[in-house]
């Protein structure tokens, strides 16, 4: 029994992404705060309660409630009047029931596969969400912010989810950060 247990873990352990915890930590220092550069914050979170869901596989699940930690550590009495809700779930949850989509005020998507990757940028598409990315290249799907780490941090903002929706970002976010197209 002990045999099948370990080479279960194993397997789950060779399917896994392998996340820097360092970006992981940055990322959810972060991530809220760039949030707070819009200055239709107030009608994006219309209930004072940022709902933060964190979409990830399930080999997965042990970084993202990393990550979830990491947030509420840090934004444990909320952010600047809102408070924090957040939560994790895997593509097909998140899928299975359109309901929760509007729910979503932010969004963090860990390493998908590229089809269910697609699919969550469809599904958030025009509706609002911040929604952020744990590698740059995911960016491109359709998502709206992402930070890297390498000599410097970098910011970068994909321009296309930017002008479908009702942000409105101060300038001083617009002179610190990378616009991609």
């Amino acid at each position: 029994m002990r045999i099948v247990v370990s080479l279960l873990i194993f397997c789950l352990y060779l399917g896994a992404y392998e996340y820097n915890t360092m970006l992981l930590k940055f990322q959810s220092s972060i991530y809220p705060k760039l949030m707070l550069f819009d200055r239709n914050i107030d009608k994006n979170v219309p209930d004072k309660i940022v709902d933060f869901y964190i979409i990830c596989d399930k080999v997965d699940f042990f970084s993202a409630q990393l990550f979830r930690e990491k947030l509420y550590k840090k934004y444990a009495s909320g952010l600047q009047g809102f408070k924090f809700a957040v939560e994790i779930l895997n593509p097909n949850q998140l899928f299975a029931d359109k309901r929760v989509i509007n729910n979503i005020d932010a969004l963090y998507v860990m390493k998908l596969e590229e089809e269910e990757i697609k699919k969550v940028a469809q599904l958030i598409e025009r509706k609002n969400i911040y929604s952020f990315t744990y590698a740059k290249e995911d960016l491109f799907y359709g998502f709206l912010f992402n930070v890297s780490l390498k000599k410097d941090v970098e910011i970068f903002i994909y321009k296309e989810v930017l002008l479908k929706n009702r942000f409105d970002f101060v300038d001083t976010l617009f002179r610190v950060a990378k616009i991609v197209e």
